[in-house]
């Protein structure tokens, strides 16, 4: 979950920020939503590749598209194509979807689906991860201090 945590949290700053463009969207499978983009140059250091021992940043362009009825975040999508040819890669590509799930009689969004591709520079090479989260449980505890008198 650290790597989801991160991606929300560079998407709050892009908003907190007003880096943001904001439109409405139908054209994703998500039904009507509203689309919010935003970039951001390699010199930000917000996304990073690792191959081998080196660090490539990449720049970056990000969608999140928002529910309009309830506010709650569908999708978030970063994509990366303008990679230094050191890198060998020509293009990552990192998408989580979220859904509503209800946890102890409290609706959260959550991530259901993420998939994160890398197209290699040499076109014959595809390599993608996709991770489902499932069996949320609410984590819960109580405690209570008592004095005596």
């Amino acid at each position: 979950m650290g790597e989801i945590v991160t991606l929300l949290r560079i998407v709050r700053n892009a908003i907190g920020e007003r880096a943001v463009q904001v439109r409405q969207d139908v054209s994703s499978n998500l039904g009507p939503a509203t689309l919010l983009t935003f970039t951001y140059p390699a010199s930000s250091q917000r996304w990073y590749l690792k191959r081998n021992t080196q660090t490539h940043w990449m720049p970056f362009e990000g969608r999140v598209w928002i529910s309009p009825e309830t506010g709650e975040i569908l999708r978030v999508c970063w994509r990366a194509n303008d990679l230094p040819a050191e890198a060998g890669v020509s293009e990552v590509l990192w998408t989580v979807d979220f859904s509503p799930v209800d946890l102890s009689s409290r609706v959260l969004s959550v991530p259901a689906e993420a998939v994160f591709q890398i197209t290699y520079s040499s076109g014959n090479r595809v390599d993608w991860n996709v991770t489902h989260f499932s069996e949320y449980r609410r984590y819960g505890s109580g405690s209570a201090i008592h004095f005596d008198r």
